[in-house]
């Protein structure tokens, strides 16, 4: 990546930033964007930023933290609240530069935390978590025939994993 790279789309220069990521063992997510009143409010910036930028919200106290807590579901193990944000600077603003191409402007590497060790743990960042069509449409399928559990077999970055899809009501939970 680098200041001045073009992208025809801004779905190609998330993904690519995305992918990037990826490999360099990281999450992403959009900081902000800016909407051009003279251009109709169409979408002309948008910053992709490390999933730890920013800083938490600092006004709980720790008896409230703890409160917050023990309202959780004991078998989710929820981290700290103040280690999910740590002020990282990493990220990459993109431009819409004559309504047809997408430039990167801005591009910062370096992180002030560590990246995660092992590559294969890279696939749970949220980032890059995706569910593909084949997997919507036996979602969908399920749900029209009353299935109330559900299985298959996909692939991520070529490790097969064996999911289970359970209905309950309205909402739809999905184990892996």
């Amino acid at each position: 990546v680098y200041p001045g790279q073009e992208f025809s789309s801004l779905e190609e220069a998330r993904n690519f930033y995305n992918k990037y990521a990826f490999k360099t063992r990281f999450s992403i997510r959009k900081s902000t964007h800016y909407k051009a009143k003279k251009q109709d409010n169409m979408i002309t910036s948008v910053t992709y930023t490390c999933s730890k930028e920013g800083q938490c919200n600092s006004k709980l106290t720790t008896q409230e933290k703890g409160d917050h807590e023990n309202l959780q579901n004991n078998n989710t193990s929820k981290k700290e609240i103040s280690l999910r944000r740590t002020g990282c600077k990493a990220h990459m603003r993109v431009r819409l530069v004559n309504t047809t191409k997408w430039t990167v402007m801005t591009f910062t590497k370096e992180h002030n935390h560590e990246l995660i060790v092992s590559p294969s743990k890279a696939r749970f960042f949220r980032s890059h978590r995706t569910i593909t069509k084949e997997q919507k449409e036996l979602i969908h399928i399920c749900m029209i025939i009353n299935i109330f559990n559900c299985y298959g077999i996909f692939a991520i970055n070529g490790h097969l994993h064996i999911f289970e899809i359970l209905f309950f009501c309205k909402y739809v939970y999905i184990t892996a």
